[in-house]
């Protein structure tokens, strides 16, 4: 049975670090890329892309740091509304997969502030979830709850 076994545990291996050779490849080239970069507005946009393959590498930390580079540069020359949603959206989410609630509830307020502006009621239903997932594992479920209804009258009203 174990003989059996063999030649595709060796395959799912061979996969698997296939897979994480490729993702820090990408990694990698991003890095690079930023480096040569000479736009802020580029760089907004490629920050905001590393936060994904860091993310998708298991790098947390550096997908927060990759992301919160993406917002400080996008807000300090004013660039793009909906990319500062979008990276605010990402970080969030992060920090409360990390379980860092407090942090991630400081983002959703300026992710759900964003939203708004946008009028964008998949971001704003977006906010109210991180808000709910993050009052709920600090203890305040009546929050939670109200920020879930809130999610869920949103994503309604887009369907």
């Amino acid at each position: 049975m174990v003989k059996a076994c063999l030649p595709k545990i060796t395959l799912l291996i061979f996969i698997f670090s296939s897979s994480l050779y490729a993702q820090q490849s990408k990694i990698d080239s991003l890095k690079d890329i930023i480096s040569k970069t000479k736009t802020d507005t580029g760089k907004v946009v490629l920050y905001w892309t590393l936060g994904h393959a860091y993310y998708e590498g298991k790098k947390m930390d550096s997908a927060v740091l990759s992301f919160q580079n993406s917002i400080t540069i996008n807000e300090k020359n004013n660039y793009s509304t909906l990319l500062l949603c979008w990276a605010t959206a990402a970080l969030d989410y992060r920090l409360y997969e990390m379980g860092n609630y407090l942090e991630s509830l400081n983002y959703a307020v300026q992710h759900l502030a964003l939203s708004e502006k946008l009028n964008d009621t998949a971001q704003k239903a977006g906010a109210h979830l991180v808000f709910g997932n993050d009052y709920k594992f600090l203890g305040y479920y009546h929050d939670a709850l109200n920020h879930y209804f809130k999610a869920r009258d949103f994503f309604w009203q887009k369907a």
